[in-house]
């Protein structure tokens, strides 16, 4: 508005404070200049002598404080940092969200220099998390003591300080056996041992109003490392013990600054490790409605580096699939928590909300059960995670490529007959044909499903096999699978066939065009390990533009457990555990009723003074599994676990329920085998293009 005029508001804004008015908020008005027609404004200063009061945070509770400790040591082991010096500012985003924290840390001095490229960040992060949740299985015990500076200074030097926390005569330092000594503010709380936060995930990407917002990434130009994270038990509280610190020669080694972790895809010549697959209790194998469940899932995901499904994670899902007109809501097997861990689902949600192309992978392992006539049928076992995968072709529209293991069937049951001078590879074979037809029966989209045996198609797909073949080790594969000196070479290769279905190459033809597509495994807690050493080596096997890097995401269920208990899954080889999809209503009735283990009390009076234990009985586990009523499920669930209620439910009653749901879904899909002939099943397994 000319010089004239900035020149006058400037010198009328230096003579500040003059009009002040302490009790006027808003601007003040300092000049008009009528002819210009501009009016001119400054904001409100502060009161004289008054000092502006600055916002403090909350202290964090101790489940969050203790959780970013260890993530501070974990990061420290990962790229090589000084656990001390690294700081640890902490964002108080558990006031918002409770639950979390944001913790920003310094790379400067990091031993990783040059620092690894921004595509093998992901990998770095998912390092930091594992170690992380290693020291939470460790369980070790915590101290928190007080100390003079003066004293620490001479036993550790500055390896404990906080380079931006101030100089105070006394010290609080926090001790991380084997990982850290670290100075924390006053205030500050930390759990009686590291296992106590329970597990710690990690905040990647958290949808926004209108865009996704990256939470945990690492920013090597500002030179800062940032990760939002979540604990699990987020009221646990306890207090610490003043044990003995460390010796100075052990600080001394936390504060090397050298990198003692190698991350696979990172650091040359590393590749992913696969643990041994974790063995489950009878305890712990149980599981009633809604997920509330005996067995400890998340231990279990912890161990084997696989994800929980979180709220935020299934609601993000549920929302892909209303969008594609899939339905109004998740299948009821992921609502009650019965598909519970995942690998890179996250992902898989991104690209298809990109609309990028994905298929499902379903391997059907072991053999079918001989029913009453001698003739092969699959069991609910198998049924089970046909439903989720062809709930999922149908909600989303996607392909599903369907692996047989007819070769591992005869390496396991190959038997030689020595009148005949042959062997029952034939026979076993034959057993394809009716695991075709039950799967067709399931309702899959013949134009977007390809059903192949690996005795038929394991040519297309032999190079990808001896990639892998050469790229794990015996010593690697034989503790994982249990090899031994008396199993045949064919077992010890197998790994590699069943692998070698999830990358997009093994199907020339049916996937068309997609050579760099994404794989989508649904699978049980048994069968992960196979999938688990195909992403191990996944990123040696594939170009370097995969969107997962070649790794196959899954999608990880619980097991249907099997009539006489709850410890163990449904098996085609114990007859009275099983219900075949060949039985009749008046076989399931009584298989439910002879054989079925029961959680009720004997005595009515009992059942209505305790209840009955859902978490082993068979009956309501199946109904947990089968019945799609959710508010019916909640109601027996309630009124038989308690004895409580407006209906009486004794042991013999919820049988009965489950026997009515059962002879319903299995007589539907016996209406449906009947119209898949045996000349139809070449059709599901003709190599052709797949619709996507």
């Amino acid at each position: 508005f000319g010089s004239r005029y900035f020149m006058r508001w400037l010198v009328t804004w230096r003579r500040a404070p003059v009009g002040w008015n302490s009790r006027t908020a808003g601007l003040f008005k300092l000049s008009h200049h009528p002819k210009a027609g501009v009016t001119t404004y400054r904001v409100p200063m502060e009161e004289p002598g008054k000092k502006k009061e600055k916002k403090v945070a909350p202290p964090p509770p101790a489940s969050i404080s203790t959780a970013a400790l260890l993530i501070r040591a974990a990061a420290s082991k990962v790229l090589g940092l000084r656990p001390g010096r690294c700081g640890g500012d902490l964002q108080p985003t558990w006031t918002a969200d409770p639950g979390t924290g944001k913790i920003t840390l310094s790379l400067e001095g990091c031993a990783r220099d040059p620092f690894p490229k921004e595509s093998a960040h992901l990998a770095l992060l998912k390092a930091i998390e594992t170690s992380t949740n290693d020291a939470v299985q460790a369980d070790v015990a915590l101290s928190l003591v007080e100390l003079p500076r003066s004293e620490v200074e001479q036993r550790y030097g500055d390896a404990p300080f906080h380079g931006k926390m101030q100089n105070r005569e006394n010290v609080i330092l926090v001790y991380v056996p084997g990982m850290a000594l670290i100075e924390v503010p006053e205030g500050w709380s930390v759990l009686p041992s590291s296992g106590a936060c329970g597990a710690i995930s990690f905040v990647y990407v958290e949808d926004g109003a209108k865009k996704e917002k990256v939470e945990s990434v690492i920013a090597v130009k500002k030179k800062q490392l940032t990760i939002k994270f979540r604990v699990v038990n987020v009221d646990a509280s306890g207090s610490t013990s003043a044990s003995d610190l460390p010796s100075a020669e052990q600080v001394r080694e936390f504060d090397s600054g050298t990198a003692l972790v190698s991350v696979a895809g990172v650091d040359h010549g590393v590749v992913e490790q696969v643990k041994p697959s974790t063995t489950l209790t009878p305890e712990q194998a149980a599981a009633d409605a809604f997920g509330r469940n005996i067995v400890d899932f998340k231990a279990l995901a912890v161990d084997t580096g696989a994800d929980l499904i979180s709220d935020e994670l299934l609601a993000r899902f549920e929302r892909l699939v209303i969008g594609r007109g899939g339905g109004e809501r998740c299948h009821r097997l992921f609502r009650r928590g019965f598909v519970f861990a995942h690998r890179d689902f996250d992902k898989i949600l991104t690209l298809m909300e990109q609309r990028k192309p994905v298929y499902l992978l379903h391997s059907c392992r072991g053999y079918p059960t001989v029913d009453k006539n001698g003739s092969q049928a699959m069991h609910l076992g198998n049924f089970v995670p046909l439903q989720i995968t062809k709930w999922m072709q149908d909600a989303l529209g996607l392909p599903v490529v369907i692996q047989l293991h007819d070769d591992e069937n005869y390496l396991k049951e190959g038997q030689w007959d020595d009148d005949s001078k042959s062997d029952n590879m034939e026979l076993l074979k034959s057993v394809i044909t009716e695991q075709v037809r039950h799967i067709a029966a399931c309702g899959f989209d013949k134009a977007k499903t390809f059903i192949f045996s690996n005795l038929e198609y394991t040519g297309h797909m032999y190079p990808n096999v001896v990639r892998l073949w050469k790229s794990i080790t015996y010593e690697t594969a034989a503790p994982i699978f249990g090899f031994k000196g008396d199993t045949n070479v064919g077992l010890c290769g197998f790994p590699a066939v069943q692998a070698a279905a999830t990358f997009a190459s093994s199907f020339p033809v049916p996937l068309a065009g997609h050579d760099n597509v994404s794989c989508l495994v649904t699978c049980t807690t048994d069968h992960d390990v196979y999938f688990r050493i195909a992403r191990a080596v996944a990123p040696r096997l594939v170009s370097c533009g995969h969107p997962l890097e070649g790794k196959p995401a899954m999608l990880i269920s619980k097991f249907t457990p099997g009539l006489q208990g709850v410890s163990s899954g449904m098996s085609a080889s114990e007859v009275n555990s099983a219900i075949n999809l060949t039985d009749t209503a008046a076989e399931i009735e009584t298989k439910l009723s002879k054989y079925a283990f029961s959680g009720g009390q004997v005595l009515s009076v009992d059942q209505r003074k305790f209840g009955g234990n859902l978490s082993i009985d068979l009956a309501f586990q199946f109904l947990t599994i089968f019945l799609d009523d959710d508010v019916e499920l909640e109601n027996v669930a309630r009124e038989y676990g308690t004895g409580q209620g407006d209906s009486f439910w004794s042991s013999g009653q919820v049988k009965k329920k489950a026997v009515s749901v059962l002879q319903k879904i299995i007589s539907e899909h016996q209406d449906n085998l009947t119209r898949v002939t045996k000349e139809e099943t070449r059709e599901w397994m003709a190599v052709r293009p797949l619709q996507f």
